[in-house]
This record gives structure tokens, C-alpha cells and sequence, in this order.
């Protein structure tokens, strides 16, 4: 049986890894546009500025594959798929056959249409070799603008920061982390960084990054004008659609599959970044993973359902601890439980009696209660019971 795996990162890694241990004796292909073997991606902000990489970055060696038998192809782009055939064509004109093929495309950072993002000293942070660029450059720069005050872009700030450049981030929302954060612990975590030097523009929009070959500014939708040698784009990302696309499997915001991870086509799956099931899709790691997971059994004829993920963030930089999980907006019929003080702020979001969401700004050691109680459904009287803000 042959199985070709198209991409290199979490789902794809997953998938390799689960098949081998699940079949000694299948061949298993992977492909990557990437030029590297695969490396723990959310990793890459905090990598600004460093001459190296930590010895977890590499998530297998070269050893590994050789040891297990699982071919990788690296710095090739698969440009097509003959699903009659069972055939994907790279664009360096080599083919490989297939029984079962597994996409694991991945996304990309989604860059605005602002005039000037093809300006010298731009960025976005998605593959190791964005961060080799961006810390090639790095002496010559003073002034950093993020565009986007997500997780990535405060990660990057913060990075940035600790190299005695100065920072600013535009955010489009009126405050930082809004699906991560209710406004409380919003204003919690933007005080902080702004006490530790970043500076904020929030409610803003960016119309145009200035310059002539090289970035020299940005000018915002208020008109105001930031100085700026370096600009890093994190404003989210999109699924890589144009590879399913173009051999007609169905797609919307990512490629449709069922919980078995099966696309349209009976031999083809997919897992990561880029699937959609029903309306929803998962842009996150751990999601990724697990669906390789699931995936890889599914090809070899088992019958597992991605069943969802509760997403979860840490935020690892600022002078003050964030972690949320689970669903923490504000809707009716929620109740809440919180508590706070001048250094901490803890808030549970119960709905029909139910855990769904978790917040803790300053002190984070209850995060992994958090996420045990929401995986086991806990109501509050559990947790009340448990006594876990005494």
C-alpha cells in the first residue's frame, strides 16, 4: 500500500507518524514546499533576534525517517493530482503513485491589500526561513511596526522589544486578544505591555506601508504617520486552497470533510490548517495533530471521528501570565464565577451549569484544572466543591 502525504508540518508529521506505528510495512511519502525537515512552528516568534535554534525546534530527526522508512521530499511543491490516475505531480516534473493521499496543506499568513507590502524590510512570521530573513536585517532596525495585536504579533512585539527596538502594534479591534480575552483581562494584558515599552494604536487600520524600495513607514486610517525600518504582518492566516481546488475537491473556507477527515474523494483526507467541517475550522496545533492522528487511522481502515477541540492560549511573553480556554464570551444566559485582585484575574464561564470557559491573567497555575474540567464537562457545583480559589 502506498500513501502519499502532502505537507510537513503538525497534521502531516502526525499522519506519519501514526501510520508507521500502526503498519511496519506500508510506504509512506511525504512532500514538502518547506526546505526543512519539520519544526514546531509556534515556536518562530520567539526565535527573533536568536542565533539559533533550541534543541526541541526539529520535531524529527533525519535519522528518524531513515530508521522508520518514511521517504520526505523537501523544497518540492506538488502542483497537481490526478485522482483517476492516483498520481501527484511535483513541479519538477517527478510523480508519485498513490493508494490513500493525505493533504496536509497547511494555511498562510493572509496579507491585506495595503499598498507597499512588497516593500524591503516587510514580513510575515510562517516558516523558519521568514524568521532568518527578518533577523538578517535586524542590526539596521530602530523602529518595528506589528501590524495585527493578536497572540503572534504580541509574541513578535515582545521579541522585538527585548533587542532595544522600538515597537508599535496597530490593531483594527479596540482591544488586544478579542476572541481570547473577554475586555477586563484585555485591558489587564495591554496595560502591561504598554508599561514594558510597546506602544498601542488600537481601533486602527493600516492604509499604506511608505517607502520606495525599503520600508520607511506606515501610514494608518487616522491619517497618522508611523516611522518604521521593519514591518511584520500578522493578521491571521487562510487555508492553502489552490492544490485541492485545482483537482476539484470541494472547498469553502477550508476543505470540506467529514469527521473522518474524507474529502469528496474516497482515497483522499485531509487534516490541519486547511479542512472545514461543517462550518468550522481549526487553526491551531494541537487540532492538527490530532487530526493527523485520526486521519492515518482512517486511511488504514479504521472508522475514528474528529469530535473538535477546545482551543487553548498561552501567552508566552509580557511581564504578566494569560492562558484562556474554551468558549469565554459574553453571552446570555451564562453565569460566571470571578476573582480578582490588584495582580490576578480569574474568571469561569458556565453555561447550563456546564464549564465552557476559563481565564486567568497574572497567576496561571490553575490552566491545566481549566482544561481538564472543560474536557470532562464539570458543572460548577464540581468545581465549587473542589475549592479551587482557596
Amino acid at each position: 500500500m502506498k500513501i502519499v502525504i502532502i505537507g510537513s508540518s503538525a497534521a502531516a508529521i502526525s499522519s506519519a507518524e501514526t501510520l508507521r506505528k500502526l503498519n511496519p510495512d506500508i510506504k509512506i511519502t511525504m512532500i514538502s514546499s518547506d526546505d526543512r525537515l519539520p519544526y514546531y512552528r509556534p515556536m518562530l516568534s520567539h526565535m527573533i533576534g536568536e542565533s539559533e535554534y533550541p534543541a526541541n525546534f526539529y520535531l524529527k530527526t533525519k535519522e528518524y525517517f531513515q530508521e522508520n522508512n518514511i521517504s520526505i521530499i523537501l523544497n518540492t511543491k506538488v502542483i497537481g493530482i490526478d485522482k483517476d490516475k492516483k498520481i501527484v505531480t511535483t513541479e519538477n516534473n517527478a510523480s508519485y503513485e498513490y493508494d490513500k493521499l493525505i493533504l496536509c496543506t497547511g494555511s498562510n499568513n493572509f496579507v491585506p491589500p495595503l499598498e507597499g507590502t512588497d516593500k524591503k524590510g516587510v514580513y510575515t512570521i510562517k516558516y523558519a526561513s521568514d524568521i532568518e530573513n527578518i533577523n538578517k536585517n535586524l542590526d539596521k532596525v530602530k523602529k518595528a511596526v506589528i501590524i495585527g495585536g493578536g497572540l503572534l504579533g504580541i509574541e513578535a512585539a515582545w521579541s522585538l522589544l527585548h533587542k532595544n527596538i522600538d515597537v508599535s502594534i496597530v490593531e483594527f479591534s479596540d482591544r488586544l486578544m478579542p476572541r481570547q480575552l473577554d475586555v477586563k483581562a484585555s485591558k489587564l494584558v495591554l496595560e502591561s505591555a504598554t508599561k514594558s515599552g510597546i506602544k498601542f494604536y488600537l481601533g486602527e487600520s493600516s492604509k499604506a506601508i511608505l517607502g520606495e524600495e525599503s520600508v520607511t513607514g506606515i501610514e494608518l486610517s487616522s491619517k497618522k504617520i508611523l516611522d518604521a525600518d521593519m514591518v511584520i504582518i500578522s493578521v491571521g492566516v487562510r487555508a492553502n486552497l489552490d492544490l485541492p481546488k485545482g483537482c476539484k475537491i470541494d472547498c469553502d473556507r477550508g476543505i470540506m470533510v467529514t469527521k473522518n477527515l474524507k474529502t469528496c474523494d474516497e482515497d483522499i483526507y485531509a487534516a490541519g490548517d486547511n479542512v472545514q467541517i461543517g462550518n468550522s475550522t481549526y487553526g491551531i496545533w494541537p487540532a492538527a495533530m490530532q487530526m493527523g492522528k485520526i486521519a492515518a487511522a482512517n486511511v488504514l481502515g479504521d472508522n475514528k471521528e474528529f469530535e473538535g477541540f477546545i482551543p487553548a492560549t498561552i501567552l508566552k511573553g509580557l511581564e504578566i501570565g494569560v492562558y484562556s480556554a474554551g468558549d469565554i464570551e459574553d453571552k446570555e444566559g451564562r453565569t460566571y464565577e470571578i476573582v480578582e485582585d490588584s495582580d490576578n484575574y480569574k474568571k469561569l464561564v458556565f453555561e447550563n451549569d456546564i464549564l465552557v470557559g476559563g481565564l486567568l491573567i497574572g497567576e496561571t497555575k490553575l490552566s491545566s484544572k481549566i482544561y481538564s474540567a472543560l474536557t470532562q464537562k464539570k458543572t460548577k457545583s464540581q468545581i465549587i466543591d473542589e475549592n479551587w480559589f482557596v
